[in-house]
């Protein structure tokens, strides 16, 4: 506020002396070139002050500490699939070595909202710390400061929540849906298992959910349970468990990287058979709505897309399917009972890439897939896991990316390659 009051200050003062217009400007660039300094000056001091707060500690692999209860896979060897791409990509395979999961109980230990790391007394268990990708990403976790060596710094929490005995479900993206999906719906489906093997009152640890629909599954597993208390966490509140029953992220899904390889999705089969015993099959939350009618022209799907990473002509690709009939959804902005309907009655799906493509899991098999991409994501394997895993035909179509280096650029894709691959397709 003051240095807004000094900044209006300046400018009366400027015009009433200096009449020429140039010379106004000059010092006008001056004193906005002063407050950016000021700015950046504020911002070093905030990470210098934090830096001097921060917790350091050693970074440790989980198999150093802890004890474990409950062996939930042995380490193994998972197919990577690649999508078929339009006129370029017929098949592709690669196997890539998955760790070995295990639910491991920790005592004295601190779990953050949306940090992937949990301090313990001998230092911080933060796992993908020591997994070769590492080399490549840029961390995510909302609580880290610096990494220097193999120590961490970590930010001071600005609450702390004590917890007797807890089970965590928080992480760097444990509220976006396309990762919680097969990194922390498993997790939750572990905890009948748990309680079965400890016997105990349990904590259940959250984020604070901005996804409702999130939300609603969360909370309606949690519901069939008795003696489960729940702790949700806003971001910079910690829980300080004498007890914490731990098990690492069920899939390796990098946090951002610069270009896109086999290695960023790592996603095991005890998650697709988790996701299909708990979520699919008979007797599952999604049954519940498998059998309702479906309205007209729902059976052809097209996923609209906001934000980055966006198809630049996708005014007319959009037009182009509705005009075939396509019904246009945002699957994040209907209910979950809404989106598992529309996606259990399509029979065809289009659209740009997005993490709406997710939700085919409640697709039926066979169902076709039209995706755009911009060139550097068509070789991503999360969405061949989704076509292996659940039998879904998903075909990419690319086009000319915006910006070529960039795995986040936005792109156009020629109507003219869409129409023809529509064609192939029998779409």
């Amino acid at each position: 506020m003051i240095r807004g009051e000094i900044l209006l200050s300046n400018i009366k003062e400027i015009l009433k002396n200096h009449k020429n217009t140039y010379k106004f400007i000059l010092k006008l660039k001056r004193i906005i070139k002063f407050l950016f300094k000021s700015n950046n000056l504020i911002k070093l001091l905030k990470q210098k002050l934090n830096l001097i707060n921060a917790i350091k500690t050693t970074i440790m692999n989980a198999n150093t500490t802890g004890e474990i209860i409950i062996n939930i896979k042995d380490e193994s060897y998972e197919t990577a699939s690649f999508i078929k791409v339009y006129d370029l990509v017929i098949r592709g395979e690669v196997e890539i070595k998955s760790p070995k999961l295990d639910i491991i109980k920790y005592t004295n230990t601190t779990v953050f909202s949306s940090s992937d790391f949990i301090l313990c007394e001998e230092g911080v268990v933060w796992e993908k710390f020591y997994m070769p990708q590492f080399m490549r990403i840029t961390p995510h976790d909302e609580d880290l400061l610096k990494i220097e060596n193999n120590q961490i710094f970590i930010k001071k929490p600005s609450e702390y929540k004590k917890v007797k005995i807890g089970y965590s479900l928080c992480g760097v993206h444990s509220k976006i849906w396309a990762h919680f999906l097969v990194q922390y719906l498993p997790k939750l489906y572990l905890i009948s298992d748990l309680i079965k093997a400890t016997n105990q009152e349990i904590t259940i640890i959250l984020p604070n959910y901005s996804d409702p629909q999130i939300r609603e599954l969360v909370f309606n597993y949690i519901s069939k349970f008795n003696n489960i208390d729940v702790l949700e966490l806003k971001s910079g509140e910690v829980a300080v468990c004498d007890i914490l029953y731990h098990i690492s992220n069920t899939a390796y899904l990098s946090d951002h990287v610069g270009y896109i390889s086999p290695a960023d999705s790592i996603i095991p089969k005890f998650v697709t058979d988790s996701i299909k015993k708990n979520l699919i099959d008979e007797n599952s939350y999604a049954d519940k709505v498998k059998n309702e009618k479906k309205n007209k022209n729902e059976d052809k799907l097209y996923i609209a897309r906001g934000g980055q990473r966006n198809i630049i002509n996708s005014i007319e690709i959009e037009k182009y399917f509705v005009e075939k009939g396509y019904l246009v959804i945002s699957p994040h902005k209907v209910t979950f009972s809404e989106k598992i309907r529309l996606f259990r009655n399509a029979s065809i799906i289009a659209g740009p890439m997005s993490s709406g493509f997710s939700n085919t899991i409640f697709c039926k098999k066979g169902t076709k897939v039209l995706m755009f991409s911009n060139f550097q994501r068509i070789f991503e394997p999360y969405w061949g896991y989704f076509a292996k895993g659940f039998d879904i035909d998903i075909t990419a179509v690319t086009g000319y990316d915006k910006c070529p280096n960039d795995p986040h650029s936005s792109y156009t894709v020629p109507l003219i390659k869409i129409k023809s691959a529509c064609d192939e397709l029998g779409i």
